[in-house]
């Protein structure tokens, strides 16, 4: 087995939360903008440890989007109208992520009442979006072994690994860094959503091309999954899931924009093919960490022909 990289390619410009950097102490009450008192926000919440460097790059890409569209005037000023504005502005998103960002943008709010920067909450009664029942759909088998084919290098084919393998969201396959993993028991502390981790044994098929890759790319600190041209920094997470979008279309799964074959389709795939190798639901949760078993449960019509036979085969006769 090859042995742990010890040479770092290069140290990391800045951290987050060194380029959030806003004291929420030095800002006017009555001059502060909304950009100022997001990352004066966020970063507070990083130097608390409620969130993860991943949680605060999404919600500053969420809270820049709305300190954008409101412009440069006082926080203060923030009401429903405003809001509302910038809700027409993310319509056309998936329910999932406007329901996302609109707790986001909650957390925000709510954090300025605290801090007396806002007299009332303008979020406070905004409604959270419903999100439809859908059947995940997850890829076969061999259409994985035709994406891995087309796959231009092992960096490649590790980001579909652990998202197949191993059913990490693209945003956690961007922030598992060296420092989460057990070269001696190969083991993956991975940081999911809401700043929840879970602890994940690597299957034999991504262990190996894991050391593959951080052979050819030695480092010991920072991000697993690294830019060719910035190799002090990982790769965003929309960016991966764009890379994973063009390998499917190579590999010809594919067919057309919104068409539910996707990077997250790995993940869909990962939940039925455990629950078809005969997985409990309860391990199906921990792998992909779930909060809720009741999220874990829409993957059970995906091992539908089990289901069938198991209420299969009786038959009730009452009088004739």
């Amino acid at each position: 087995m090859a042995s742990v990289p010890t040479a770092p390619l290069r140290a990391p410009r800045r951290s987050l939360a060194d380029s959030l950097a806003v004291d929420a102490k030095g800002l006017s009450r009555q001059r502060a903008t909304l950009d100022q008192l997001s990352r004066a926000y966020l970063t507070e919440r990083l130097r608390r440890g409620e969130i993860n460097q991943c949680s605060a790059t999404n919600a500053r890409c969420t809270l820049g989007a709305l300190a954008t569209y409101y412009g440069d005037g006082p926080a203060r000023l923030l009401t429903r109208t405003d809001l509302d504005g910038w809700l027409e502005t993310i319509g056309a998103l998936a329910p999932a992520t406007r329901r996302s960002r609109i707790s986001t943008v909650k957390g925000l709010t709510a954090w300025m009442v605290r801090r007396d920067y806002l007299k009332a909450d303008p979020a406070a009664e905004l409604a959270n979006v419903r999100l439809p029942r859908y059947l995940p759909r997850g890829l076969e088998v061999d259409a994985i072994g035709r994406l891995l084919e087309v796959c231009p290098d092992d960096r490649a084919r590790l980001i579909v690994l652990l998202m197949v393998q191993e059913g990490l969201r693209a945003a956690e396959v961007a922030g598992l860094e060296v420092a989460d993993i057990s070269f001696t028991d190969h083991l993956a502390l991975i940081h999911g959503k809401g700043g929840h981790e879970r602890l994940l044994p690597l299957s034999d098929e991504t262990w190996g091309i894991l050391v593959r890759h951080l052979d050819a790319h030695p480092v010991t600190a920072g991000p697993v999954v690294r830019s060719y041209r910035r190799t002090w920094a990982g790769l965003r997470s929309d960016t991966i899931s764009g890379m994973v979008s063009d390998w499917m279309n190579e590999a010809g799964i594919k067919r057309r924009p919104r068409d539910g074959v996707s990077g997250h389709a790995l993940r869909h795939s990962c939940a039925g093919h455990m629950l078809k190798g005969g997985a409990h639901l309860r391990d199906v949760q921990a792998a992909l960490g779930h909060v809720s078993l009741a999220t874990t449960q829409r993957y059970l019509p995906l091992v539908v022909n089990d289901l069938r036979s198991a209420m299969g085969g009786r038959r009730y006769r009452g009088p004739l």
